[in-house]
């Protein structure tokens, strides 16, 4: 997107925002925007509210998790937690430690309160997402060269993963992404690659010991990801080829082993096939030319 600068006066420079955005966020007269520089990159978002916040009522040990980290990606600053066994502190404190940029500022009784301390992280979206890729293919080959004994040391990884999925996902709801219209898709990518994690977790925790095929499997599967993140990265159609020779011989593979020995590893690798053909779906050709809104 290219903008012109208009110059005011004799020091004050002016560009315009696009109108789409504008909207989006509705932005009016008056209103205060922030801005980061970075290098020589200025990224320019929405004043975020510092003030909005949600507040849980008696949450208890069910689903503890889920109700931590909700608010956390729906992009709530603030998030004040209402509680009557004082047990359950220590356990939301430890789920909050899973979120970056949030910390625990106040705790009274029966309640605490988690806020957004971590400033100008919200440019990070590209880096994080980048690693959420890698760290993915790296847990899922750590699981491929492991012996069984380490299996349960190698599932304590799996965090990693889902503290870089809710961060995305945070960033994605706020609208502090680059590229806003392809914001559907790339939500859907993070959700992938948390639950290949979830995916590679429940191998560790209650598979047997890999058989030579299975080892194979999961190594060509590591490789079709890798090929995913590479279009992802940059669209290439003889990556493309790549990817979709490699698709069509796991799944081949996949099915014969099933009919062969069926086993809850094979199940989880071959869900993690079809979750590396979904991510692919939601990749397409990014257009080189300059767009003026």
């Amino acid at each position: 997107m290219i903008r012109k600068v208009i110059r005011l006066a004799q020091k004050t420079h002016v560009v315009s925002l696009p109108a789409r955005w504008v909207k989006r966020f509705s932005i009016s007269k008056g209103d205060e925007l922030e801005l980061q520089e970075k290098g020589n990159t200025i990224t320019i978002s929405p004043k975020t509210d510092q003030n909005s916040s949600v507040t849980i009522v008696r949450i208890g040990p069910s689903f503890l998790r889920r109700m931590v980290d909700t608010p956390y990606r729906m992009g709530y600053h603030e998030i004040k937690f209402e509680y009557e066994d004082p047990s359950i502190y220590s356990k939301i404190e430890n789920e909050v430690n899973n979120l970056m940029g949030f910390e625990i500022v106040s705790q009274g009784k029966g309640h605490c309160i988690a806020k957004n301390l971590a400033q100008g992280i919200e440019s990070e979206f590209d880096t994080s997402l980048n690693r959420l890729f890698l760290v993915t293919i790296g847990f899922l080959e750590d699981i491929k060269d492991s012996k069984q004994d380490r299996f349960s040391e190698i599932a304590v990884a799996e965090q990693t993963t889902n503290r870089l999925a809710h961060f995305c996902k945070r960033m994605l709801n706020l609208g502090m992404t680059p590229d806003l219209m392809r914001s559907r898709s790339v939500y859907r990518i993070v959700s992938l690659l948390e639950e290949m994690g979830d995916n590679g977790k429940k191998i560790c925790l209650h598979s047997g010991k890999f058989t030579q095929k299975e080892i194979k499997l999961l190594g060509n599967t590591i490789a079709q990801l890798r090929l995913a993140y590479l279009l992802f990265n940059r669209y290439d159609e003889k990556v493309l080829a790549r990817y979709g020779k490699s698709e069509k011989e796991n799944e081949k593979e996949t099915i014969k082993l099933l009919k062969e020995t069926p086993s809850l590893t094979l199940s989880a690798i071959n869900t993690i096939i079809e979750q590396t053909k979904h991510l692919t779906e939601e990749i397409y050709p990014q257009s080189n030319s300059s767009e003026v809104v």
